[in-house]
């Protein structure tokens, strides 16, 4: 019998953070966020390709997932959810997507004046990963929040 192959090395740690205001009420980004995702999700940034689309249970252990005929892909575990101010996710990136990592999501709503938010967004990582994964991640978001969902808020 062969002898297993073992490598151990130190878990990196990275974050994402972006604040991005939005001319829309607080229950309307945070519906979008969490009921309408397909509506306003880049094409770009589907995991499984054309005719996929987006489900998101709404409850502490919900599931975010993105599906497709016969198939799909879990992004995230709900771990909190308090309407209409924040919610958190955990998922999983795997080793096809640059990691093995685990990614700690955080979405803080604010009220900003009159009919405006704030959204407050970090993605924490935690794993195996490089520095292009990162800048990967910050592109999509950016991709997925500045340039989707504020202007199918504000619409």
């Amino acid at each position: 019998m062969k002898e297993a192959i073992k490598t151990i090395q130190a878990a990196r740690t990275a974050s994402v953070k972006l604040e991005i205001e939005i001319n829309a009420p607080r229950e309307k980004v945070f519906a979008a966020l969490t009921t309408n995702v397909t509506e306003w999700w880049p094409k770009e940034l589907h995991a499984c390709g054309a005719g996929s689309w987006f489900e998101f249970e709404a409850k502490p252990g919900g599931k975010f997932v993105e599906l497709v005929e016969g198939g799909g892909v879990v992004w995230g575990t709900v771990l909190t959810f308090l309407p209409p101010q924040s919610f958190q996710s955990v998922g999983h990136i795997l080793p096809p997507w640059g990691g093995p990592c685990v990614s700690y999501v955080d979405y803080q709503l604010e009220e900003n004046g009159a009919g405006k938010t704030l959204l407050k967004f970090t993605d924490y990582l935690v794993g195996e990963f490089s520095d292009k994964m990162v800048d990967s991640l910050d592109g999509g978001w950016k991709l997925a929040f500045e340039d989707n969902l504020k202007p199918y808020c504000e619409k």
